[in-house]
């Protein structure tokens, strides 16, 4: 297991919470955080509060295709999803602000976070650009801005 793949689930395991505890809270443009060494490798922080912000926004379902079910999480009590970054994390750099932000965090069933992440490339493109249509006009309000190629980029995509 990567450093990456050890951290991915402990981020997953934070983010499992009672989510009718998780406040609400305007989504506003945040400063990026300093990179921290993980084992030798320099990453990102995530707040895992902000994922349960997105989580509960998406009413625990998964945003490419909210009839997915998976089972009922014992934290939450809600349908299982994952929090994605569709833009991902190792390209803060590329950014003035932070985009570990609701806007860019997905609610994925597993099934979904795993074809974004190891999908052929026309079915990563069509995810992609489902979502980059989903949150592109969010994401720059909190000045954030790419354009699609460049999310396909960011996935090694041509």
């Amino acid at each position: 297991m990567s450093d990456e793949d050890f951290e991915e689930g402990d981020y997953q395991n934070s983010v499992e919470t009672d989510l009718s505890k998780v406040k609400d809270m305007p989504e506003v443009p945040k400063t990026k955080k300093k990179q921290r060494v993980l084992n030798g490798v320099k990453v990102w922080d995530r707040d895992p509060k902000t994922a349960q912000r997105a989580i509960k926004k998406a009413h625990s379902l998964c945003e490419f295709d909210s009839s997915h079910t998976t089972f009922v999480s014992n934290a939450s009590k809600k349908n299982y999803v994952e929090a994605h970054h569709l833009i991902p994390m190792k390209f803060q750099n590329d950014f003035t602000n932070s985009i570990d932000t609701e806007s860019n965090i997905l609610a994925l069933c597993p099934n979904c976070h795993r074809m974004i992440h190891l999908a052929r490339p026309k079915e990563k493109k069509e995810l992609l650009k489902s979502f980059y249509e989903q949150r592109k006009d969010n994401l720059s309000n909190l000045d954030i801005n790419f354009t699609l190629s460049d999310l396909n980029g960011f996935y090694g995509l041509k």
